[in-house]
């Protein structure tokens, strides 16, 4: 039998026959809007985020498999926390210099400042070292970005639940694994975890304060 597998990333509970999916089912002769119905009754329970779906079209029946995949990490903890998104991030960043100030242009109107002369300038030239000679600026530390906002506090039954779904994707062999992947999540989503910043709870579940709860949720 001659089968065709289509992949596509669709809203849950929402695909519409147009794009992704319609121009790669078009060709295959299918009911496509029976497909339709059938892919956003699998995907209902994650509507509102992104869900990853394989279609297996047999070409010679004109039927089909639907594959449903699990969302992204992040997506996950969205829903269950009911946000729009997550924050800028709680990671750290660099401290720059400020550039320094561009010489200004003269107005239309004003007269140009005099050339220096050619013993002008190499008299100036003297006086200021070249660009190259200049010290190396240290390169400033990295600081916590206390400006980023914090969107959330995920509790642990939030993390350990989106790890049990995200598990066998993370290629990880135990629970206590995958809960350690999902706070990194919310590290660079801005949401706490546990009351605490994502980095402490990590610690946390590497001393084994976690295993009481992850161990009931198994």
């Amino acid at each position: 039998m001659a089968k065709e597998k289509i992949n596509a990333l669709i809203d849950g509970g929402h695909a519409t026959a147009g794009p992704p999916l319609g121009p790669k089912l078009g060709p295959l002769g299918i009911n496509i809007q029976k497909l339709i119905g059938d892919i956003n009754t699998a995907t209902k329970s994650f509507e509102g985020i992104k869900v990853p779906v394989d279609i297996i079209v047999d070409k010679d029946s004109k039927t089909w498999t639907i594959e449903i995949g699990t969302p992204s990490a992040s997506q996950l903890i969205f829903k269950e926390m009911k946000l729009p998104k997550g924050g800028g991030g709680i990671s750290t960043k660099e401290v720059k210099p400020k550039a320094g100030a561009k010489k200004e242009a003269a107005k239309p109107g004003e007269a140009k400042p005099e050339e220096a002369k050619p013993e002008e300038k190499k008299e100036k030239k003297k006086e200021e070292p070249k660009a190259e000679e200049a010290p190396a600026e240290v390169a400033a530390p990295k600081v916590l970005d206390k400006a980023a906002a914090i969107v959330g506090n995920a509790s642990r039954d939030i993390i350990i639940k989106i790890a049990k779904l995200k598990m066998k994707d993370m290629g990880t062999r135990t629970l206590t694994g995958a809960v350690k992947t999902v706070i990194g999540t919310c590290l660079s989503s801005c949401i706490k975890v546990d009351g605490k910043d994502p980095r402490e709870a990590q610690k946390d579940v590497d001393a084994g304060l976690w295993d009481e709860d992850i161990k009931t949720n198994k």
